[in-house]
This record gives C-alpha cells, structure tokens and sequence, in this order.
C-alpha cells in the first residue's frame, strides 16, 4: 500500500508540473470563477467568459437576482483524464471525466483540456447543481434538478457575443431514443426509503422534462405553480393539479415531445458586462508546484495516504519557504489530519509571511481550540477569548469565505457553551456560501433544529433530503425533515443511514 502510494504520488507531481516543455499555468478571476491552467491563455479566458455566461443565463431562467456576497468556484483545467483519475483518486479505466468537490473552503471542479466541448458539458451541469442551490431558497425534487442542469449543460456559443440554450443533450441520446420510458407519475414521485425507486428514470427522460417545461410557455407556467406549491407546504399529491390534465396527460404530451426529431434551442445576446474579460495572471512557481497536493487535500484519504500527503506537502514547505500559498496549504492539511499543534504552528508560519491572511488566522484559532479541548485544558470565556478572537478578524475580514463562519459556530461546541445568535446566522451562510456540501448544510441544520427555528431548518433540510446524489448525512437529512414537518415533537430522530436509493451519480 506505502509502496504504490508514493509511486502513485511521484505520477501526480510529474503529471503536474515536473516537464521544463510545459507551458505556464495562469489564473483567470472574474466575479464568479476562478479558473486555473496550464493551456493557452486564449483557451482559459474563453472558458471564463463562457462560465458567466452560463451564470447570467441561469438568472434569467429562474428569475433570481443573486447576492454578489459569494465564494467563488475554482477550477481546474489538466491536461487529460489521467490527470482528473489521479487528482481524485480514481484506479486506471475509470468513466470519471471530471467532478466537482465541495468543502469548507469552496467548491472546486476538475475537468480535462484534452476532452474538449464534453469538459464544458460536464462543468455547467455541475455549476447548475451549485447555482441552485447557492441562489434558490427551495427543495426541487430530483428528477428537475437533474433535468435543469442537463438542460444548462448544452449551452454553446456559436454567435459571438450570445448564448445559445436548449439544444439537444446528445450525450444522452441512447437514453432519449431507446431506454425505457418511466411514466411521469412515476419519476415524479417523492423518493423514499421504502420504494428505491420512486422518482427515478435516465438522465436523458430528465433533460426531456426540463427542456419540454422551460421552453413551452403554458406548461412553464404550470411548473412554477407546482413548484410554489409544493414549497408553501402542499401535499405534493395536490400540488401535482398545477398541471393541466394531470400527470397523466402531462406524461402523454411528453412522450410525443420526446419523439421529436429536432429540439429547438433559444439564444441571447450577452451584456457588456458578462463578456468582461477576466482578471489573468501567471502563477508563481510555488502555487503551480502546490496544485496537485491541493487537490489531494480535498479528498477523503485513509491515514496511510493522510500520512504521505503531510510528507509532501512538508517536502514544499521545505523548497518553498517563504510561500503563503505553501504554508497556508500545510495549514489545511494537518488540520485536517487532526495534528492540531502542526496545524496552529503552520498557520503561525503563514501569518509571519502574510499578517492579513484570513485562512491563516480562522485555522490557527480553530487548531488552538482544538488542541486545547485534545488536552483537557480549561475552556471558559477567558482562555478560549485569544482563540475566538483570530476567528472574528477573520470573519470580519472577508465575509464570503465560509472557513471562519464555521470555525466561529464550532468554537462555542468545542468550549460547550450555548452559540449566540451571530454564530447561528453565521452558520447559515456557510451553508449558504457553499451550499453543496453536506456537512456544513446539516450542522446548521442542527443548529436551527436546537434553537427552534424550524422554518429555517426546513429549508436546510429539504434540498439535502432529496438531492439525487447521495451522501452520507441525507438519510440523517429527510428523518429529521420528516420529524419537522410532523411539529417537531420530542426528541429529534437518532441517526440512521440513507438506504442506497441515489440516482447514479453524474
């Protein structure tokens, strides 16, 4: 197992950035990305430009005026699949052509250069899954959210200046054309532990769906009505009446749309705005070298591959040791590794290379309060006040940065005291700043479950519950929802896993 790490680990860095022939990798910011490569400049402003686009595109849709207070994606374009395989962690002949990976840091994505206009396919799927629940306050049920971001995934750009939307996902051909119909009543149903298969059909009938409720007027109206109610508290039973004739007609006029042979796609002209070219910059050696250990560090590791990666990364540390990047990076992975004195020490080195850098402060407090409570030390007001107090400037200092939000909240856990309110509203918006990852989205909801604010906890809960993706908490997710929705009487339900009832995942 050691052996073949480390073996696997040379790869990683050799595959990254060891050839004196590869080109520099830049960094494009704009206001919602940032998007890291070693291609052509050209190529990666291009990818930038069209992922606003995709983003303005999404408001239109839905209508929403997103709050400019965000953290954004960062995302990774490598050189080619084995790159994406070893980055997450995935054995030789994987079908995985790319992911995105959310934590208390942001939300990253990883997609190939050498896959072309599928990369693109796969990345605005998966920020559809982000916009949507980082900008729509509501639970949609699964078969919409994957319908939604199949439908997104086809953006393309043939006009300058404009985008194109609703063409047909022919990645999903095989599935239109000849998998089997799931009749809408069917993937329309509630998913649940006791039917697997309740709400399920191909992501093909999904795109179908979508596309035939967003682009026909009548039926556009009719989802939103549903979708209204089904959020303001209707059985979905009764909610389903907001389609005229009902599901089953709503099914019939469905299949016919399905067997069309063409689908027409709308375009829109782009503002002055949206195609702003982004802000770009060469990466320095250091952060170029740092880029495959930082895409390990998100990755759920056994202890032999935490082991080796603190090995890296204190190799880096070593070669670069004036780097913030670097030293920041070492920060994040010993606390992670649970080396809370490692951490806290780490987080000291970076803040005598950068006084303000925020990460540094919220992960020293956080590691010194946790070292403190490994210890056994004394944890009142008074000696965790130095601790909290790195956190609040931190806080204060960048507010669209979830970190501190969560090591705010965490910091009154660990001294077993009662959370004010700040730290709760706090929660809330790390939930919010990255709304894909389950952990912090169920410790607020737990957080809003304690102090009764279960309106607050519903709309938590609800999206986890019924995410088509499974995790690890969404069994956790709809019991308790269940048990809200019910008036919350007694005590909260104990944990008990999710059965595996997840469409498989993209």
């Amino acid at each position: 197992m050691m052996i073949r790490f480390v073996v696997f680990f040379i790869a990683v860095l050799l595959g990254f950035s060891s050839s004196p022939a590869r080109a520099e990798w830049r960094e494009a910011v704009s206001p919602h990305f940032v998007v890291v490569s070693g291609g052509s400049e050209r190529q990666l402003v291009r990818l930038s430009q069209q992922l606003e686009a995709v983003h303005w595109m999404m408001t239109l849709l839905t209508g929403v005026t997103p709050s400019e207070n965000v953290q954004r994606v960062r995302i990774y374009l490598v050189d080619d699949l084995a790159d994406v395989h070893r980055a997450i962690g995935a054995r030789a002949g994987s079908s995985v052509a790319g992911f995105y990976r959310p934590d208390l840091t942001g939300a990253i994505a990883v997609v190939p250069r050498s896959e072309g206009a599928f990369s693109t396919t796969i990345l605005f799927h998966e920020y559809a899954h982000h916009f949507m629940l980082q900008y729509l306050e509501a639970a949609y049920p699964g078969w919409f959210v994957e319908g939604f971001a199949e439908f997104v995934s086809t953006a393309s750009f043939e006009r300058e200046g404009s985008i194109t939307i609703g063409k047909v996902a022919n990645h999903r051909a095989y599935e239109i054309d000849a998998m089997p119909w799931v009749p809408v009543p069917r993937m329309f149903a509630p998913r649940s532990a006791q039917d697997r298969e309740a709400g399920v059909a191909t992501y093909g009938q999904y795109w179908v769906a979508a596309h035939y409720l967003l682009l026909n007027a009548e039926r556009r109206t009719q989802l939103n009505r549903f979708m209204n109610a089904v959020n303001g508290g209707t059985r979905i039973e009764d909610a389903y009446a907001a389609f005229e004739g009902g599901l089953d007609q709503l099914d019939r006029d469905m299949r016919i749309y399905s067997r069309r042979n063409t689908f027409e796609g709308r375009y829109a002209a782009l503002p002055a705005g949206v195609k702003a070219a982004p802000v770009v910059r060469i990466l320095r050696p250091a952060e170029e070298a740092a880029i495959p250990i930082e895409l390990q560090a998100g990755r759920n590791l056994d202890d032999d591959e935490k082991a080796e990666l603190a090995t890296n990364i204190a190799a880096l540390v070593a070669r670069f040791p004036d780097d913030p990047v670097v030293a920041l990076l070492q920060t994040r992975i010993l606390f992670q590794n649970e080396d809370w004195a490692g951490a806290e020490a780490a987080a000291q080195r970076t803040l005598a290379i950068d006084p303000a850098n925020v990460r540094a402060k919220a992960w020293q407090g956080w590691a010194t309060l946790r070292r403190m409570e490994a210890s056994g030390s004394a944890m009142d007001m008074r000696s965790v006040s130095p601790a909290r107090s790195l956190i609040i400037q931190a806080q204060r200092a960048d507010t669209a940065d979830p970190l501190p939000l969560v090591a705010f909240y965490e910091s009154f856990r660990i001294a077993d005291a009662r959370p004010p309110e700040t730290a709760l509203l706090g929660i809330v918006e790390a939930a919010r700043l990255v709304p894909q990852e389950p952990g912090i989205r169920m410790l607020a909801a737990n957080a809003m479950v304690a102090s009764r604010n279960l309106p607050q906890a519903r709309r938590l809960l609800a999206p986890l519950a019924y995410a088509p993706h499974r995790s690890p908490a969404q069994g956790q997710a709809l019991l308790l929802l269940q048990w809200v929705e019910r008036g919350a009487e007694g005590m909260p339900p104990e944990y008990v896993e999710m059965p595996d009832i997840s469409i498989a995942e993209d």
